[in-house]
């Protein structure tokens, strides 16, 4: 039974100095083509918790004032005129969406996300004045 073993130890040890696999393994793996992945799915699941995020940490928010003066010449009389946007709040977004493909481009070492948003309710109130 000794003997068995040692042989079986003896045959190991000559297969294992034999010689080993040699692979080469690269430091740096280089990538020359650009990827692309659609983030469709995951861009869905973030615009849904958008909205309700917007509704509590910017809601209410002031909006600035503006005026904005314009001017008409139909024939021989020019009009003139100002449109004031005064006091306004930002007070509610009621949803957020992904307009389009979301499109994740990776290309040299810059990664480039295109994502189209799409806000479809917004509560705004202004004070308004025309002058003529």
């Amino acid at each position: 039974m000794r003997i068995l073993l040692l042989v079986a130890f003896g045959l190991i040890c000559a297969l294992a100095s034999v010689g080993g696999y040699e692979t080469e393994v690269e430091d740096e793996v280089q990538r020359n083509t650009a990827m692309s992945a659609n983030m469709n799915n995951y861009i869905d699941v973030v615009m849904i918790q958008v909205g309700p995020w917007m509704n509590t940490h910017l809601v209410p928010m002031a909006l600035p004032d503006v005026v904005e003066g314009f001017e008409h010449r139909p024939i021989l009389i020019t009009y003139h005129g100002e449109l004031a946007l005064t006091n306004g709040v930002f007070h509610t977004i009621h949803s957020v969406g992904r307009n389009g493909n979301a499109m994740m481009h990776y290309d040299r070492q810059l990664l480039r996300v295109a994502v189209g948003a799409n806000i479809r309710q917004l509560g705004v109130s202004m004070a308004r004045n025309v002058y003529w």
